[in-house]
């Protein structure tokens, strides 16, 4: 007697079962192996070399964190006049950053890569290396252990980090990687980021402000265009695509603006929903080119956005905005520049979207009224 064949389906939950075990088991080896090559690659990179006048700055995060932090770089470059800055991020941030006023060079990281490929991290290190660093700073107040490897094996004589939390790094890694630092300056958690670099630049000794981030700036006669940036890097923060697509219809049937749907190359499937839901006229801008995409939102009368990078690009661009945004970090950003911020207040903000509920409802349950509200308000301040 023959058994019956498994079904496709059958097939495919087993597969995905075995996948999602193999990725379980990664995940419990990781620890230990990031531990024994820490210590391997520090004593790989125990050399102590002769530095340079240069200052290393690390972030690993995104978009957002990095325009938030560029406006008072001017400001931090004052403790280190003279000095070359280089800026270590992400390869899918390495674009905007290139762009931005303040930095010398910028070292793009494979940050997967470098999590998996410990050939690619001894290559990396050494060419981070390269430049000598007089000094290293971590910029990430949610610091992980990558980040703290890069710091740490630099090569800087002096390495500063802020005290961080446990959101992203094993307790005990972080009081292990601790030891390493010369300096953590010392701040709370689910305060206004700003209050991070004011500790910052108290520690180094010089004033804090906040200075232009592009060469170029926002235009003195922004063209009747509303941009639409219904994405963000997670699903928690995104505000549904159908009241995304109410809003832009009043926008431009009340307004006479020209909408145009922004994101990146990811967001292509969640553009065309929204576009798909309206009924005036609307164009997509789907993974344009960052330069692109600053120029558009610096000649534009509006944007309405999720708790995103482009969010921030009209933060730092000065371009009337309207941020909806949940309570996960809620403190830490907004609002800033000429932008409102709508959002549903619950008593568990501060939550580090850690949802207690089935979906966010402090996102979820925003009101296409209250938006459209603020919309007047923020257009009627210009």
């Amino acid at each position: 007697m023959s058994l019956p064949r498994p079904s496709r389906l059958s097939w495919l939950l087993n597969r995905a079962m075995l996948l999602d075990l193999w990725r379980s088991l990664g995940r419990f080896l990781k620890a230990p192996l990031d531990s024994v090559a820490f210590r391997i690659l520090r004593l790989l990179f125990s050399q102590v070399r002769t530095p340079a006048q240069t200052l290393l700055l690390l972030r690993l995060d995104g978009i957002g964190d990095l325009l938030f932090f560029a406006r008072y770089l001017e400001s931090l470059r004052q403790a280190f006049s003279g000095y070359k800055v280089i800026l270590v991020c992400r390869e899918e941030v390495a674009e905007l950053a290139e762009q931005l006023n303040g930095f010398d060079a910028v070292l793009p990281l494979k940050a997967r890569k470098y999590q998996w490929n410990y050939a690619y991290r001894v290559s990396f290190l050494s060419r981070l290396r390269s430049n000598r660093p007089h000094m290293t700073i971590y910029l990430s107040y949610h610091r992980r252990h990558i980040g703290d490897e890069i710091a740490l094996l630099s090569g800087a004589p002096t390495v500063v980090a802020f005290n961080g939390n446990t959101e992203i790094i094993r307790a005990g890694t972080k009081s292990r990687n601790d030891k390493y630092y010369t300096a953590l300056v010392d701040v709370p958690d689910h305060v206004p980021e700003q209050m991070r670099y004011v500790r910052l630049a108290e520690f180094l000794g010089v004033p804090l402000y906040a200075s232009n981030v592009w060469s170029t700036s926002r235009q003195a006669n922004p063209k009747q265009v509303a941009v639409i940036a219904p994405g963000s890097t997670s699903s928690m923060r995104r505000w549904p695509a159908h009241r995304f697509a109410e809003v832009a219809d009043t926008v431009a049937g009340t307004f006479g603006f020209k909408i145009v749907l922004c994101g990146d190359g990811s967001q292509g499937k969640l553009l065309r929903k929204v576009s798909s839901l309206m009924s005036w006229p609307r164009e997509l801008m789907e993974g344009a080119p960052m330069r692109e995409v600053v120029d558009l939102i610096g000649s534009s009368r509006l944007l309405i956005g999720n708790d995103s990078g482009l969010l921030h690009v009209a933060g730092v661009l000065n371009t009337p905005a309207v941020g909806i945004v949940g309570g996960g970090h809620f403190s830490r950003y907004f609002p800033y520049g000429r932008m409102k911020v709508v959002t549903n207040p619950l008593d568990c903000f501060e939550c580090n979207w850690k949802c207690r509920y089935r979906r966010p409802y402090c996102v979820t349950d925003i009101s296409t009224e209250s938006v459209v509200a603020a919309v007047y308000d923020v257009l009627a301040e210009q």
